[in-house]
């Protein structure tokens, strides 16, 4: 029977019963002071060298609070570290994987990206076939989630590195379940396996290199499982001990896990009211042809039997996600037992589902009478599963933690969002919040966005309805929390459709769909349903570039448009369609003004137009001139999006993303010169002796580009992208909210009244800044600037003075003003 909700979550278990034979007495590496010494010396492991394939994996714990400033996972590495493998952790999360060729090369993650504290998965992919790590030449897992980093470049094969293979560095760290592969591991082959020892199953076991599983451990000598690498330590810096890490190791076992569905571990989305879930995972590895065939579970909370229409059960893969094509196991529903138990069994179809080795997943989906109340919670008990070759388990634990709540996804305040537009002048500050800021989800602040645009959607290429890319994150779509927190704040939610036509990429996929106009339509039904389905308010079409690799693109992708609005327009007329565009039109390929005639307005996405710095200001005014002013397009119709990242140079050579939150890293040697040419600050600074230049947008060089906006009449302004201020949140939101929020009072900052006890004024300023107070004392005056630093500290000694701020750069200062009874704080723009 097809399934007849729709129903999308992402779960959390808790687990019931084990039956399996896991390792008794686990033992593990324990590194246990901060000492160079401190490490596991694991050999030359020559496949490691000159390769275009490998996998490292190892479990590892450590506490990043306990970190003096970083952690080294693993390495093999050259004391001119020139060529190295090597994958470093610092104190904030921020990971860095270092694969050296006499480049230089790494790639970064943005902070947070590693778990603060615990037992976690290890994975390090190289697949040589690839370049970049947007094509994935480099993956990092962690716990089967694959991490998000800035786009880096690596080579074909690693180096010769004259080197050691190491693990660890000094710290109090512990390890366990250390695998050398010769051969790129899948996601899937890594993610069933991590738990497991490897055992004559793995389907890669023959591309083992080295195994060290610590259980068998002589004085300080490490047996290698495959016998070519034996590994040594220091008993002085490490040991072997128990560790509560959890292997198993017997072909045949089963683990089976339940729990309630709960927004603390995860959502649960029914566009239809009443329905209540419950999860159900089953985890097998090696067990052979399986099937379950029942399951009873019980009631308890607020939800009686008699609240109960019906009770389905539905096989949703081994992601926990039912889709429009899922079919349920034909379950007989609804028939309590004598003790209130809920018992299902098998029907006529449900021979035909397998379980997989793997992880499978089965839905409870309770549909409750009109009458039962919104957001009702209903505990649940599985008391028994029950499988096809006749045998029955009882859970140990029956009762997981946590409820089955209902969870709605609310439409937008109204009443906030007017209030919103008002204070804003109605203009747009419009935030794209795309899949590798997950991390940074809660540092979002409302108060000053008016849109917020998740990114990573598609259009799918079978039936055309949005997906939300695998991106390798925990939180999958939809953002139960981050829509209802939106609209609940007055900021709308536009959905961003990505999908750039890249050397190929989607090229056939487009060249099919702008072939036929009714192809077009389905997919701008598909989507405008899409935005209905998840009360979101609009949608944003971010496909920037097909590089003339289909014929007539602009033309077509204006019609695909024109479709999408009708759709649009035909559920909800107060649904929003925005259109992002390159920032050019040197092919003359698009038609700007044909596109807006079926979009409420255009966003220009204005960065990667310089070679250094992303956005250099003035070339920015000359193309957005050139590009859309020129051709009577008005300003009031254009949001200019700015780049909240720029480039980061080692030694000469560009290495990755330097991003506004790590602005405090890049000044810490405070070497900042201003580069008049592109009205932005240049970063150098020393790492590890390499010298590192930062082109970066900083709170100076975007109070420039909002000023020329808000100025220049146009409607708004776009952040590519919210997470890359993760560590400056605050000064980015201020900087805003200063210049398009009027409500705004600052954080801590005093309105300038010059009637006050302490006063200060001209502001904006521009040479003299005048001090006023009624205090007869001297005047302390101190200076910040935008990040934090102290640019000047000065005591006047009468009550009206004035400071000479002429060789300050142009920017936003914070003056601090103290008297001997009284302190305040004012924020100044420096002209």
């Amino acid at each position: 029977m097809k399934r007849n909700l729709f129903l999308c979550f992402l779960c959390l278990f808790c687990i019931i019963t084990t039956a399996t034979a896991q390792l008794s007495g686990n033992k593990g590496f324990k590194l246990n002071v901060n000492s160079n010494d401190a490490y596991l010396d694991c050999g030359n492991i020559t496949q490691l060298n000159n390769t275009s394939a490998y996998t490292i994996e190892a479990w590892v714990n450590v506490n990043l609070d306990d970190l003096a400033d970083r952690f080294i996972i693993f390495k093999k590495e050259q004391s001119d570290e020139r060529n190295r493998i090597k994958v470093q952790v610092e104190k904030n999360g921020q990971i860095y994987v270092m694969q050296a060729s006499n480049d230089g090369a790494y790639a970064q993650t943005s902070a947070g990206a590693y778990p603060k504290s615990g037992w976690h998965h290890i994975a390090l992919v190289y697949d040589g076939t690839k370049t970049s790590t947007d094509e994935g030449v480099i993956i990092l897992y962690i716990d089967g989630i694959k991490q998000s980093f800035s786009n880096a470049f690596f080579k074909q094969k690693t180096a010769t590195i004259d080197a050691n293979f190491v693990i660890g560095s000094p710290s109090i760290a512990s390890y366990d379940e250390i695998r050398i592969w010769n051969k790129s591991l899948s996601a899937e082959t890594i993610s069933k396996w991590k738990s497991y020892k490897v055992l004559d199953s793995h389907p890669d076991k023959d591309a083992l290199v080295a195994y060290y599983d610590f259980q068998n451990v002589t004085g300080a000598t490490v047996p290698d499982l495959k016998g070519s690498y034996p590994a040594t330590f220091k008993t002085s810096e490490a040991e072997i001990q128990d560790i509560d890490l959890k292997i198993f190791e017997e072909v045949g076992e089963m683990t089976i896990e339940s729990a309630m569905v709960s927004q603390n571990t995860g959502n649960a989305y029914v566009k239809e009211e009443n329905i209540q879930l419950l999860t159900l995972k089953i985890n097998t590895v090696g067990a052979g042809e399986l099937y379950l065939s029942g399951l009873d579970f019980s009631l308890d909370g607020t939800t009686k039997l008699s609240d109960i229409i019906s009770v389905n059960v539905y096989y949703a893969g081994n992601k926990a996600q039912i889709s429009d094509d899922s079919f349920t196991m034909n379950y007989q529903a609804l028939r309590p037992g004598s003790t209130g138990k809920i018992e299902l069994r098998d029907g006529e179809n449900s021979e035909k589902q397998l379980l997989s080795v793997g992880n499978n997943f089965f839905i409870v989906a309770i549909r409750l009478k009109p009458t039962a109340t919104d957001m009702n919670k209903l505990d649940g008990q599985i008391t028994k599963l029950y499988f096809d070759n006749g045998n029955e388990m009882t859970p140990q634990d029956p009762s997981p933690s946590g409820d089955m709540t209902i969870r709605q996804i609310y439409t937008l305040n109204q009443e906030a969002y007017t209030q919103k537009c008002a204070a804003f002048n109605n203009q747009i500050v419009f935030g794209w919040f795309p899949w590798f800021s997950v991390n940074t989800i809660d540092k979002v602040d409302w108060k000053g966005l008016t849109h917020i645009s998740p990114i990573g959607f598609e259009i799918d290429k079978g039936n055309y309805v949005p997906t939300f890319e695998d991106k390798g994150i925990d939180l999958k779509w939809p953002w139960i929390d981050f829509i209802n927190d939106a609209h609940k704040n007055g900021v709308k939610v536009i959905a961003a459709i990505t999908g750039n036509v890249r050397d190929g990429g989607n090229t056939q996929f487009y060249v099919d769909l702008f072939s036929d106009s009714q192809k077009m339509r389905a997919a701008a039904a598909a989507i405008a349903q899409f935005v209905d389905k998840y009360n979101l308010d609009g949608i944003n079409m971010d496909i920037e570039e097909f590089y003339n690799t289909i014929p007539n693109h602009g033309v077509k992708y204006n019609e695909l448009i024109k479709y999408i609005n009708e759709e649009l327009e035909n559920i909800n007329p107060d649904f929003e369609l925005s259109v992002a565009t390159y920032p050019g039109n040197e092919e003359g390929a698009w038609d700007f003004p044909g596109m807006l005639k079926y979009s409420d307005f255009l966003t220009i996405m204005m960065y990667n137009i310089g070679t250094t710095f992303t956005c250099p200001l003035p070339n920015a005014k000359e193309r957005i001139q050139k590009y859309w002013l020129d051709i009577n397009i008005p300003a009031s119709n254009l949001v200019i999006a700015w780049p909240y990242y720029g480039n980061l140079f080692k030694d000469g050579n560009n290495v990755g993303t330097a991003t506004l939150g790590n602005i405090p890293m890049y000044s810490k040697d405070n070497n900042i010169t201003w580069d008049e040419s592109a009205q932005c600050n240049i970063y150098k600074y020393n790492e590890d002796g390499a010298n590192m230049t930062a082109y970066v947008e900083d709170i100076k060089s975007l109070g420039l580009k909002y000023d020329y906006t808000k100025q220049g009449g146009f409607k708004g302004i776009g952040i590519w992208a919210l997470g890359q201020d993760a560590g400056m949140e605050s000064q980015a939101y201020a900087l805003i909210r200063e210049y398009f929020d009027t409500t705004y009072e600052g954080n801590s900052i005093e309105k300038n009244d010059i009637s006050g006890n302490i006063s200060i004024y001209p502001i904006p300023v521009q040479n003299k800044l005048n001090i006023r107070t009624t205090h007869n004392s001297a005047i302390l005056v101190k200076i910040y600037n935008s990040i934090g630093q102290l640019v000047l500290n000065k005591t006047l000694a009468s009550t009206y003075e004035y400071i000479d701020v002429n060789n300050l750069a142009s920017g936003y200062y914070i003056i601090q003003v103290q008297t001997d009874t009284d302190t305040k704080t004012f924020r100044v723009i420096k002209k």
